[in-house]
């Protein structure tokens, strides 16, 4: 797979002695010096044990003075996600995330570049999974991998036999659980005994055990598969639409627009993140996905990636989805005044612009949203009952901004109620004459896709036996039972605005 960072490996021998106290270890005098040559970048730092963890980060801010966040399984889910939060906070002092092995798994901090492997695990899986929270497609930078280790240690050993037997620093090593699997007793020996014949030994049995291991790999991939499941024009098309969708940046101001007519609180958190509160005038019992103590959205990408505690809003999210089946679903908004200019309508007239929804109910098998969705149906009639939605579109409706008094307005939408009424009723044989060409249209192309298909199974029986008459006949009363449902369409006026033009 292609766009992936490079990584490069800097590795630090250290002279001292095996087990020493940490607080003295020259562990703990390199990482200082080492987060002084970084300057203001940050640094994840990954070790074995929660213990060693939680020792560092005491270290370093009793005795050192350097503030850095701590994630180990002693946490809870929540201190975790705050601690992950409060050191991917561009804003905050933590330049050091210190984590257990936990850390290794699942959180993604790829806005990070520098990796800091305080001790190395035995097994090769577990250090990919450590280089997997930097290494990921996102990563702006070349992935700096810091190793430091006693020489002579079990991490000497370790160095280098991921270094020289798997090169595991600087790609990606499929075949290395393989390669343990078959000398993970030899490693483990090797590592217990530390003699410098068998090390040698074992980097040269891994690296031909690891080459052939790769290349057996290799051979085993399915080339034709590879080829047709990426192709590149159409890609670069569905890459591109993404992008422009991304960039168009009518979500927001959507959402805000629906947030303030539901009285949800929006509260700038920082560039192109907010904080939603439900407020004490929230027009419904529950917003969608809505806590009681708020909730953190962004409508950035590069930042959710960022920040795994803030929710990213995108038309596909749920908290999206819910808040438009409400609109949907619910009467408000349904109805509306607006004063409009327009060239082709004289000043002081009034017309009506409905929307209408052809729903067509079946069994969910039928599957008749192919041929037949729930289609919306617009009409618009003047004020003379004369149908206008041909010759002025929706678009050309652009309200001017001008107010009005809302009380002179009802009183003469109270004056008008029978003829408006009378409008509505001409409205309603508009859409049902537009809704009946859609019936017969989606009618026609239901049938002859479903006797296209009866022809198929019918012409296959003919030298497959496999194919049984009932396939035949239950598709048959699938093609009449989409036809009476299709057929049975009904229209709901679904929203409605009084237009007066200036």
């Amino acid at each position: 797979m292609q766009g992936f960072p490079d990584r490069q490996r800097h590795a630090y021998p250290l002279q001292g002695e095996d087990g020493a106290d940490l607080a003295n270890s020259p562990y703990l005098h390199w990482l200082v010096g080492q987060l002084k040559a970084l300057g203001d970048e940050k640094a994840l730092l990954i070790c074995k044990r929660a213990e060693t963890a939680i020792q560092l980060e005491q270290l370093l801010r009793h005795h050192v003075g350097h503030m850095a966040a701590v994630f180990h399984e002693g946490m809870s889910i929540v201190e975790r996600d705050r601690a992950a939060a409060f050191f991917a906070d561009e804003e905050s002092r933590a330049q050091l995330l210190v984590c257990s092995e936990i850390g290794s798994e699942g959180r993604n901090f790829q806005f990070v570049r520098h990796l800091i492997l305080f001790d190395l695990p035995e097994n090769p899986d577990l250090l990919q999974q450590r280089i997997g929270r930097l290494d990921r497609i996102g990563q702006k930078h070349v992935i700096q991998i810091h190793i430091p280790y006693l020489v002579g240690s079990a991490q000497h050993v370790l160095y280098r036999w991921y270094e020289e037997g798997l090169d595991a620093f600087r790609h990606n090593c499929s075949g290395a659980a393989q390669v343990l699997k078959l000398l993970g007793s030899e490693l483990h020996e090797v590592l217990r005994a530390r003699d410098p014949a068998a090390i040698e030994a074992l980097i040269a049995k891994t690296r031909d055990l690891n080459s052939r291991v790769e290349e057996e790999l290799h051979k085993g991939r399915d080339l034709l598969l590879e080829l047709n499941s990426c192709r590149p024009q159409e890609a670069a098309q569905l890459v591109e639409q993404i992008r422009r969708n991304e960039l168009d940046g009518s979500l927001w101001p959507y959402m805000e627009a629906m947030f303030d007519c539901y009285g949800v609180d929006v509260e700038d958190h920082s560039r192109d993140c907010y904080i939603l509160w439900p407020s004490e005038n929230l027009r419904i019992a529950h917003f969608p996905m809505l806590q009681d103590d708020g909730l953190t959205v962004t409508v950035d990408r590069d930042i959710a990636l960022a920040r795994e505690d803030m929710q990213f809003l995108t038309a596909e999210h749920p908290m999206v989805l819910s808040a438009m089946d409400l609109v949907l679903s619910s009467e408000t908004g349904n109805a509306a005044v607006s004063v409009v200019k327009h060239p082709q309508l004289k000043a002081g007239q009034f017309l009506l612009e409905l929307l209408f929804v052809a729903e067509c109910s079946a069994p969910a098998e039928l599957q008749l949203g192919r041929f037949l969705p729930h289609t919306p149906i617009r009409v618009l009639v003047d004020q003379n009952k004369k149908d206008l939605t041909a010759v002025v579109g929706h678009d050309s409706l652009t309200e001017t901004g001008d107010s009005f008094d809302k009380l002179q307005i009802a009183q003469f939408l109270h004056s008008q109620r029978q003829h408006i009424q009378d409008m509505i009723q001409v409205a309603e044989r508009l859409a049902a004459a537009q809704m009946q060409r859609l019936v017969t249209e989606s009618g026609n192309r239901m049938i002859a896709a479903l006797t296209g298909e009866i022809k198929r199974l019918v012409r296959l029986k003919k030298i497959n036996p496999g194919i049984k008459p009932q396939e035949i006949e239950q598709l048959k009363q699938q093609t009449m039972l989409s036809h009476e449902c299709i057929q049975d369409t009904q229209l709901r006026l679904d929203a409605l605005r009084f237009v007066i033009t200036s």
